[in-house]
Protein backbone atom coordinates (compact mmCIF):
# COMPACT_ATOMS: atom_id res chain seq x y z
CA UNK A 1 0.00 0.00 0.00
CA UNK A 2 3.12 2.50 1.00
CA UNK A 3 4.71 1.38 -2.24
CA UNK A 4 1.80 1.95 -4.27
CA UNK A 5 0.96 5.68 -2.64
CA UNK A 6 4.40 6.35 -3.02
CA UNK A 7 4.62 5.76 -7.01
CA UNK A 8 1.06 7.42 -7.62
CA UNK A 9 2.52 10.63 -5.51
CA UNK A 10 5.58 10.66 -7.89
CA UNK A 11 4.47 9.79 -11.15
CA UNK A 12 1.08 13.01 -10.32
CA UNK A 13 4.75 14.95 -9.75
CA UNK A 14 6.51 14.22 -12.40
CA UNK A 15 3.35 15.20 -14.73
CA UNK A 16 2.25 18.22 -12.92
CA UNK A 17 5.77 19.47 -12.75
CA UNK A 18 7.56 18.16 -16.17
CA UNK A 19 4.96 16.70 -18.98
CA UNK A 20 2.45 18.93 -18.79
CA UNK A 21 4.64 22.16 -18.42
CA UNK A 22 6.96 20.77 -21.44
CA UNK A 23 4.06 20.03 -23.82
CA UNK A 24 2.53 23.45 -23.15
CA UNK A 25 5.58 25.36 -24.33
CA UNK A 26 4.56 26.93 -27.61
CA UNK A 27 7.52 25.87 -30.27
CA UNK A 28 9.81 23.77 -27.91
CA UNK A 29 7.62 20.18 -28.17
CA UNK A 30 10.63 17.49 -29.21
CA UNK A 31 8.86 14.47 -30.34
CA UNK A 32 10.51 11.55 -31.68
CA UNK A 33 8.39 9.04 -33.78
CA UNK A 34 9.75 5.50 -33.62
CA UNK A 35 8.37 4.33 -37.19
CA UNK A 36 11.10 2.92 -39.39
CA UNK A 37 12.25 4.81 -41.63
CA UNK A 38 12.82 7.28 -38.92
CA UNK A 39 12.55 11.06 -39.64
CA UNK A 40 13.95 12.58 -36.05
CA UNK A 41 13.38 16.13 -34.95
CA UNK A 42 16.07 18.56 -34.70
CA UNK A 43 17.30 17.84 -31.06
CA UNK A 44 18.08 14.01 -31.87
CA UNK A 45 20.96 12.38 -33.08
CA UNK A 46 20.89 8.70 -34.85
CA UNK A 47 22.82 6.31 -35.26
CA UNK A 48 21.70 3.73 -38.13
CA UNK A 49 23.42 0.25 -39.07
CA UNK A 50 22.31 -1.93 -42.05
CA UNK A 51 21.61 -5.61 -40.18
CA UNK A 52 19.61 -8.31 -41.01
CA UNK A 53 16.12 -8.01 -40.20
CA UNK A 54 14.65 -9.72 -37.32
CA UNK A 55 12.97 -12.88 -38.32
CA UNK A 56 8.97 -13.04 -36.60
CA UNK A 57 9.22 -16.64 -37.53
CA UNK A 58 11.79 -16.78 -34.90
CA UNK A 59 11.16 -14.44 -32.12
CA UNK A 60 9.57 -15.76 -28.88
CA UNK A 61 6.47 -14.97 -27.19
CA UNK A 62 5.77 -14.03 -23.75
CA UNK A 63 3.48 -15.98 -21.74
CA UNK A 64 0.84 -14.41 -19.93
CA UNK A 65 1.78 -11.00 -21.08
CA UNK A 66 -1.15 -8.54 -21.53
CA UNK A 67 1.68 -5.91 -22.91
CA UNK A 68 3.96 -7.34 -24.88
CA UNK A 69 3.89 -10.06 -27.27
CA UNK A 70 7.04 -10.79 -29.73
CA UNK A 71 11.19 -10.86 -28.19
CA UNK A 72 14.44 -11.66 -29.50
CA UNK A 73 16.58 -12.25 -26.22
CA UNK A 74 20.11 -12.64 -28.31
CA UNK A 75 19.64 -9.16 -30.00
CA UNK A 76 17.99 -7.21 -27.37
CA UNK A 77 14.51 -6.07 -28.38
CA UNK A 78 10.43 -7.09 -28.09
CA UNK A 79 7.29 -5.84 -29.44
CA UNK A 80 4.16 -4.69 -27.90
CA UNK A 81 0.59 -4.73 -28.14
CA UNK A 82 -0.08 -1.47 -27.31
CA UNK A 83 1.77 1.84 -28.72
CA UNK A 84 4.40 3.24 -25.89
CA UNK A 85 4.92 7.02 -25.59
CA UNK A 86 7.39 7.82 -23.31
CA UNK A 87 9.58 11.09 -22.19
CA UNK A 88 13.36 11.35 -21.21
CA UNK A 89 12.84 12.69 -17.90
CA UNK A 90 16.71 13.72 -17.09
CA UNK A 91 19.72 12.81 -18.86
CA UNK A 92 20.42 11.53 -21.77
CA UNK A 93 19.18 7.69 -22.97
CA UNK A 94 19.48 6.09 -25.71
CA UNK A 95 16.75 4.14 -27.73
CA UNK A 96 17.26 1.16 -30.07
CA UNK A 97 14.64 0.46 -33.07
CA UNK A 98 15.14 -2.46 -35.49
CA UNK A 99 13.22 -3.66 -38.42
CA UNK A 100 11.45 -6.62 -39.12
CA UNK A 101 11.10 -9.26 -42.00
CA UNK A 102 7.47 -7.86 -42.95
CA UNK A 103 8.40 -4.45 -42.42
CA UNK A 104 11.46 -4.49 -44.76
CA UNK A 105 9.19 -6.26 -47.40
CA UNK A 106 6.49 -3.74 -46.59
CA UNK A 107 8.58 -0.87 -47.44
CA UNK A 108 10.42 -2.22 -50.47
CA UNK A 109 13.82 -0.55 -49.31
CA UNK A 110 17.23 -1.60 -49.12
CA UNK A 111 17.29 -4.70 -51.25
CA UNK A 112 15.63 -6.70 -47.91
CA UNK A 113 18.25 -5.44 -45.53
CA UNK A 114 17.24 -3.99 -42.14
CA UNK A 115 17.77 -1.43 -39.91
CA UNK A 116 19.06 -1.10 -36.33
CA UNK A 117 18.61 2.58 -35.25
CA UNK A 118 20.05 3.88 -32.03
CA UNK A 119 18.19 7.44 -31.07
CA UNK A 120 20.21 9.38 -28.97
CA UNK A 121 17.34 11.35 -27.06
CA UNK A 122 18.08 14.25 -24.27
CA UNK A 123 15.95 15.68 -21.55
CA UNK A 124 12.68 16.80 -22.45
CA UNK A 125 12.74 14.86 -25.24
CA UNK A 126 8.94 12.80 -26.28
CA UNK A 127 8.68 9.52 -28.19
CA UNK A 128 6.08 7.21 -29.34
CA UNK A 129 6.73 3.54 -30.87
CA UNK A 130 3.96 2.41 -32.71
CA UNK A 131 2.85 -1.33 -31.65
CA UNK A 132 4.54 -3.91 -33.20
CA UNK A 133 8.09 -1.76 -33.77
CA UNK A 134 11.24 -3.81 -32.01
CA UNK A 135 12.38 -1.67 -29.15
CA UNK A 136 14.86 -2.37 -26.77
CA UNK A 137 14.11 -4.39 -23.64
CA UNK A 138 15.81 -2.57 -21.25
CA UNK A 139 17.95 -5.61 -20.25
CA UNK A 140 20.47 -3.35 -20.97
CA UNK A 141 21.94 -0.03 -20.37
CA UNK A 142 19.78 2.76 -22.30
CA UNK A 143 23.49 3.62 -23.42
CA UNK A 144 24.84 2.91 -27.05
CA UNK A 145 28.23 5.19 -26.41
CA UNK A 146 32.08 4.65 -24.59
CA UNK A 147 32.18 4.83 -21.28
CA UNK A 148 28.83 3.79 -20.04
CA UNK A 149 30.22 4.82 -16.62
CA UNK A 150 28.59 8.42 -17.54
CA UNK A 151 25.75 7.40 -18.33
CA UNK A 152 22.81 8.99 -16.68
CA UNK A 153 18.91 9.35 -17.16
CA UNK A 154 15.80 8.64 -16.36
CA UNK A 155 12.87 7.66 -18.97
CA UNK A 156 8.77 7.35 -18.13
CA UNK A 157 7.48 4.55 -20.22
CA UNK A 158 3.49 4.47 -20.62
CA UNK A 159 1.81 1.76 -22.83
CA UNK A 160 -1.65 2.91 -23.92
CA UNK A 161 -4.00 -0.26 -23.42
CA UNK A 162 -7.60 0.11 -24.49
CA UNK A 163 -9.27 0.41 -21.25
CA UNK A 164 -5.86 2.77 -19.57
CA UNK A 165 -2.30 2.84 -19.28
CA UNK A 166 0.32 1.33 -17.56
CA UNK A 167 3.17 3.75 -16.65
CA UNK A 168 6.60 2.88 -15.39
CA UNK A 169 10.15 4.60 -14.73
CA UNK A 170 13.54 3.53 -15.16
CA UNK A 171 16.29 5.02 -14.33
CA UNK A 172 20.22 4.72 -15.43
CA UNK A 173 23.22 5.78 -12.82
CA UNK A 174 26.44 4.99 -14.69
CA UNK A 175 25.93 0.58 -14.93
CA UNK A 176 23.60 0.48 -12.65
CA UNK A 177 19.77 0.25 -14.18
CA UNK A 178 16.89 -0.25 -11.96
CA UNK A 179 12.83 -0.22 -13.02
CA UNK A 180 9.90 0.92 -10.47
CA UNK A 181 6.93 -1.23 -10.27
CA UNK A 182 4.35 -0.33 -12.60
CA UNK A 183 1.09 1.19 -11.99
CA UNK A 184 -2.23 0.36 -14.34
CA UNK A 185 -4.05 3.90 -14.31
CA UNK A 186 -8.42 3.30 -15.82
CA UNK A 187 -9.16 5.71 -19.05
CA UNK A 188 -10.00 4.22 -21.94
CA UNK A 189 -10.58 7.36 -23.82
CA UNK A 190 -6.18 7.48 -23.40
CA UNK A 191 -5.96 5.10 -25.79
CA UNK A 192 -8.28 7.23 -28.67
CA UNK A 193 -6.07 10.07 -27.60
CA UNK A 194 -2.89 7.95 -28.97
CA UNK A 195 -4.16 7.08 -31.85
CA UNK A 196 -4.95 10.30 -32.80
CA UNK A 197 -1.52 11.56 -31.55
CA UNK A 198 -0.05 8.35 -33.28
CA UNK A 199 -2.31 9.02 -37.02
CA UNK A 200 -0.51 12.95 -37.11
CA UNK A 201 3.12 11.53 -36.43
CA UNK A 202 2.55 9.11 -39.06
CA UNK A 203 0.98 10.93 -41.79
CA UNK A 204 3.22 14.48 -40.95
CA UNK A 205 0.35 16.96 -43.00
CA UNK A 206 0.43 19.81 -42.84
CA UNK A 207 0.37 21.73 -39.02
CA UNK A 208 0.71 18.01 -37.55
CA UNK A 209 3.05 19.07 -34.61
CA UNK A 210 0.44 21.53 -33.74
CA UNK A 211 -2.37 18.96 -34.03
CA UNK A 212 0.12 16.61 -32.21
CA UNK A 213 0.81 19.11 -29.42
CA UNK A 214 -2.46 19.76 -28.84
CA UNK A 215 -3.27 15.63 -28.24
CA UNK A 216 -0.34 15.25 -26.03
CA UNK A 217 -1.38 18.04 -23.70
CA UNK A 218 -4.90 16.59 -23.48
CA UNK A 219 -3.29 13.08 -22.83
CA UNK A 220 -1.60 14.03 -19.95
CA UNK A 221 -4.27 16.16 -18.45
CA UNK A 222 -6.52 13.43 -18.57
CA UNK A 223 -3.65 11.08 -17.07
CA UNK A 224 -3.33 13.77 -13.94
CA UNK A 225 -7.10 13.87 -13.66
CA UNK A 226 -7.38 9.75 -13.61
CA UNK A 227 -4.62 9.56 -10.59
CA UNK A 228 -5.37 13.10 -8.92
CA UNK A 229 -9.03 11.17 -8.51
CA UNK A 230 -8.00 7.90 -7.25
CA UNK A 231 -5.14 5.45 -6.47
CA UNK A 232 -3.93 3.40 -9.47
CA UNK A 233 -3.59 -0.55 -9.76
CA UNK A 234 -0.46 -1.59 -9.20
CA UNK A 235 1.12 -4.47 -11.38
CA UNK A 236 4.41 -6.19 -11.56
CA UNK A 237 7.33 -4.57 -12.95
CA UNK A 238 7.38 -7.09 -15.96
CA UNK A 239 3.65 -5.76 -16.75
CA UNK A 240 3.01 -9.74 -17.18
CA UNK A 241 -0.21 -9.95 -15.05
CA UNK A 242 -3.21 -7.63 -13.51
CA UNK A 243 -5.14 -9.00 -10.97
CA UNK A 244 -8.55 -10.62 -11.81
CA UNK A 245 -7.72 -9.37 -15.38
CA UNK A 246 -7.53 -5.40 -14.73
CA UNK A 247 -5.97 -3.76 -18.02
CA UNK A 248 -6.95 -5.89 -20.29
CA UNK A 249 -10.48 -5.23 -20.77
CA UNK A 250 -12.11 -1.68 -20.86
CA UNK A 251 -15.47 -2.58 -18.29
CA UNK A 252 -17.20 -5.75 -19.71
CA UNK A 253 -16.21 -5.44 -23.10
CA UNK A 254 -13.66 -8.09 -23.59
CA UNK A 255 -10.43 -7.32 -26.08
CA UNK A 256 -11.08 -8.86 -28.97
CA UNK A 257 -14.24 -6.37 -28.83
CA UNK A 258 -12.22 -3.34 -28.28
CA UNK A 259 -9.79 -5.14 -31.10
CA UNK A 260 -12.64 -5.64 -33.54
CA UNK A 261 -13.77 -2.13 -32.75
CA UNK A 262 -10.57 -0.26 -33.50
CA UNK A 263 -10.34 -2.18 -37.02
CA UNK A 264 -13.20 -1.35 -38.02
CA UNK A 265 -13.11 1.78 -37.41
CA UNK A 266 -9.52 2.50 -38.97
CA UNK A 267 -10.95 0.44 -42.02
CA UNK A 268 -14.51 2.94 -42.22
CA UNK A 269 -12.66 5.69 -42.08
CA UNK A 270 -9.80 5.02 -44.42
CA UNK A 271 -11.48 3.29 -47.37
CA UNK A 272 -9.67 5.76 -49.80
CA UNK A 273 -6.43 4.54 -48.82
CA UNK A 274 -4.44 1.51 -49.60
CA UNK A 275 -5.69 -1.13 -46.31
CA UNK A 276 -3.71 -4.39 -45.50
CA UNK A 277 -3.82 -6.52 -42.81
CA UNK A 278 -0.47 -5.61 -41.39
CA UNK A 279 -1.53 -1.65 -41.86
CA UNK A 280 -5.18 -2.78 -40.10
CA UNK A 281 -3.29 -4.81 -37.63
CA UNK A 282 -1.45 -1.67 -35.96
CA UNK A 283 -3.95 0.16 -35.49
CA UNK A 284 -5.73 -2.15 -33.73
CA UNK A 285 -2.77 -3.15 -31.94
CA UNK A 286 -2.53 -6.79 -32.69
CA UNK A 287 -0.81 -9.27 -34.70
CA UNK A 288 -2.14 -9.35 -38.34
CA UNK A 289 -2.83 -13.34 -38.65
CA UNK A 290 -5.05 -12.52 -34.24
CA UNK A 291 -6.85 -10.07 -36.00
CA UNK A 292 -7.92 -12.29 -38.80
CA UNK A 293 -8.84 -14.90 -36.27
CA UNK A 294 -11.14 -12.24 -34.66
CA UNK A 295 -12.89 -10.93 -37.54
CA UNK A 296 -13.58 -14.86 -38.75
CA UNK A 297 -15.12 -15.89 -35.01
CA UNK A 298 -16.69 -12.18 -34.96
CA UNK A 299 -18.06 -11.95 -37.84
CA UNK A 300 -17.83 -14.91 -39.87
CA UNK A 301 -15.30 -13.36 -42.82
CA UNK A 302 -11.51 -12.77 -43.29
CA UNK A 303 -10.57 -8.47 -42.78
CA UNK A 304 -9.36 -8.02 -46.48
CA UNK A 305 -13.46 -9.38 -47.22
CA UNK A 306 -14.75 -6.85 -44.87
CA UNK A 307 -12.48 -4.45 -46.51
CA UNK A 308 -14.56 -5.07 -49.75
CA UNK A 309 -17.92 -5.18 -48.26
CA UNK A 310 -17.13 -1.87 -46.71
CA UNK A 311 -16.17 -0.32 -50.01
CA UNK A 312 -19.01 -2.03 -52.08
CA UNK A 313 -21.75 -0.49 -49.64
CA UNK A 314 -20.18 2.83 -49.59
CA UNK A 315 -20.17 2.58 -53.47
CA UNK A 316 -23.89 1.66 -53.71
CA UNK A 317 -24.77 4.84 -51.28
CA UNK A 318 -23.00 6.67 -53.46
CA UNK A 319 -24.12 5.47 -56.79
CA UNK A 320 -27.66 5.47 -55.38
CA UNK A 321 -27.71 9.23 -53.50
CA UNK A 322 -24.81 11.17 -55.74
CA UNK A 323 -24.46 12.15 -59.00
CA UNK A 324 -20.08 11.50 -59.30
CA UNK A 325 -19.40 10.36 -61.74
CA UNK A 326 -18.04 6.29 -61.25
CA UNK A 327 -14.40 7.25 -61.77
CA UNK A 328 -14.98 9.27 -58.62
CA UNK A 329 -16.58 6.83 -56.54
CA UNK A 330 -13.72 4.10 -57.50
CA UNK A 331 -11.14 6.47 -56.37
CA UNK A 332 -13.19 7.68 -53.29
CA UNK A 333 -13.41 4.08 -52.16
CA UNK A 334 -10.14 3.28 -52.45
CA UNK A 335 -9.79 1.95 -56.41
CA UNK A 336 -7.36 3.18 -58.12
CA UNK A 337 -8.27 1.63 -61.71
CA UNK A 338 -12.38 1.86 -62.95
CA UNK A 339 -11.58 -1.79 -64.27
CA UNK A 340 -10.84 -3.34 -60.68
CA UNK A 341 -13.62 -1.32 -58.95
CA UNK A 342 -16.33 -2.49 -61.96
CA UNK A 343 -15.09 -5.99 -61.68
CA UNK A 344 -15.56 -6.01 -58.27
CA UNK A 345 -18.63 -4.59 -57.50
CA UNK A 346 -20.09 -6.99 -60.65
CA UNK A 347 -19.25 -9.60 -58.31
CA UNK A 348 -20.66 -9.07 -55.50
CA UNK A 349 -24.41 -6.89 -56.95
CA UNK A 350 -24.05 -9.22 -60.42
CA UNK A 351 -24.87 -5.81 -61.47
CA UNK A 352 -22.13 -2.91 -63.16
CA UNK A 353 -22.31 0.41 -61.33
CA UNK A 354 -23.70 1.94 -64.30
CA UNK A 355 -26.57 -0.69 -64.14
CA UNK A 356 -27.12 -0.57 -60.50
CA UNK A 357 -27.75 3.38 -60.46
CA UNK A 358 -29.98 3.08 -63.20
CA UNK A 359 -31.75 0.19 -61.32
CA UNK A 360 -32.26 1.89 -58.06
CA UNK A 361 -33.26 5.52 -59.52
CA UNK A 362 -35.69 3.49 -61.59
CA UNK A 363 -37.19 1.98 -58.35
CA UNK A 364 -37.19 5.71 -57.12
CA UNK A 365 -39.27 6.84 -60.15
CA UNK A 366 -42.39 4.37 -59.16
CA UNK A 367 -45.21 5.58 -58.43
Amino acid sequence: MLLTSSLHNALLQVIREKLIPWTQEQCALQMMFGQPPLSPPTNVRIKRYAVPPLREAGAGRYPRNGVFYQHWGDAGFHTSRFPCLGCILDGEADLEVCTTESMVAQSGENDGQGSRYILMLPKRTFFLIPAGVPHNNGVRLHWDRPNPELARSQILWIYIMPAGAVCHTCQTRGTDHSAHPSLFVRDSQLAILAQLLLEEMEEGLTDYKCIAQAYLIAFFHRLQRNLAAGRPLATDRALRVFPSGEGLEAGNVPTRVLSLQRACAYIRGHLDEPLSPPVIARHAYVSPSHLNRIFDAELGLSVMKYVTQCRIETAKSLLEGTDLAVEEISQLVGYKYISHFSQTFSQWTKLSPVAFRKQQAALQDRP
